[in-house]
């Protein structure tokens, strides 16, 4: 059986191959970081990290090595609303870089906004097929406002809400889109042996 087609033991996360949702946005410190943490935080209620071995992970085009912790101002703003939806961000969560061998291996890639969708298709145009923009989830075409810098708590709680709402509705998209292009790089990978 292939590897990605084995059903991951809980006790051997770490041994295994898993359908990686990527999430991009710019600086990887806020809109990226939420929808990872949300996608995991219902995968894990759903039985999928186990089941179906879904995991998401996010990584940014302009980085600095930062988390939201180091915006004190955000951060006071946002964390209430994060802990009321259940989603806890590691106190070591640093802001990482997108590269070709994450791209690789994710089966899904949801860009934040369009300039983020028309950088990553340029850049990674071998995984254009299984790139989305976040929005599309939801039959739309927007962007995911970039609230780096705002301090109204509003507009922060809104892009959480925003983001939040838009995973939980759209799960069963997310697993459907996910296991497509896992079964097309699979497909494709059996021809090329």
């Amino acid at each position: 059986m292939p590897e990605c087609l084995k059903i991951p033991k809980e006790d051997n996360m770490n041994s295994r191959t898993l359908k990686t949702v990527l999430v991009v946005c710019n600086g990887n410190v806020g809109r990226s970081v939420i929808a990872e943490y949300c996608l995991n935080l219902l995968f894990r209620k759903a039985g999928l990290l186990v089941e179906k071995g879904m995991v998401a992970t996010s990584r940014g085009v302009n980085i600095d090595k930062r988390s939201m912790r180091n915006y004190p101002a955000a951060w006071s703003i946002v964390e209430p609303l994060l802990l009321g939806l259940g989603i806890s961000l590691r106190a070591n969560q640093a802001s990482k870089e997108i590269d070709a061998t994450v791209v690789d291996d994710a089966v899904l890639i949801l860009a934040m906004d369009r300039e983020i969708y028309r950088f990553l298709r340029c850049r990674f145009p071998k995984s254009a097929y299984k790139t989305r923009l976040f929005s599309e989830l939801e039959g739309k075409f927007d962007d995911i406002p970039d609230t780096k810098g705002v301090t109204d708590p509003a507009l922060q709680n809104e892009m959480i809400l925003q983001i939040f709402n838009t995973v939980r509705n759209n799960l069963q998209q997310v697993i459907a889109l996910a296991e497509y292009f896992a079964d097309y790089d699979r497909m494709i990978a059996q021809d090329l042996s």
